[in-house]
């Protein structure tokens, strides 16, 4: 394990596929940052990971504690580097719509603008 890291770029890089396979979870900032980095992913449908995952698009979503069906996706997805590459387009399409800072700024906007249409009492 290389412990805690302020540059995860290098890691990312050296990745063909990203794996989480959590029994439970929230929404992992690590899935975040790899599907920015164009991984496709392998992960468990717990917690917050299927409201990011699109499942056979962005990567595969798996049953938790199934160890056999990650290893089944994560081996297709290694050997289809065209899969791979279309999926991991696709990732990062969707972590730029989802969570970009533009999305996150205008929801802020929104938020302030909600909040000063409110009368005062």
């Amino acid at each position: 394990f290389a412990g805690i890291q302020e540059d995860v770029i290098p890691y990312y890089s050296a990745m063909d596929v990203y794996l989480n396979s959590s029994i439970f979870e929230g929404l992992p900032l690590t899935l975040l940052e790899a599907m920015a980095m164009k991984l496709p992913v392998v992960a468990t449908a717990v917690g917050g990971m299927p409201e990011v995952v699109v499942n056979g698009q962005t990567g595969f979503l798996v049953p938790p504690q199934t160890p056999e069906a990650l290893t089944q996706k994560i081996c297709f997805l290694l050997s289809n580097k065209q899969m791979r590459h279309e999926f991991g387009n696709r990732a990062r399409l969707l972590v730029e719509e989802r969570f970009g800072m533009k999305r996150m700024v205008s929801q802020l906007e929104n938020v302030y603008l909600e909040y000063l249409e409110r009368p005062f009492n």
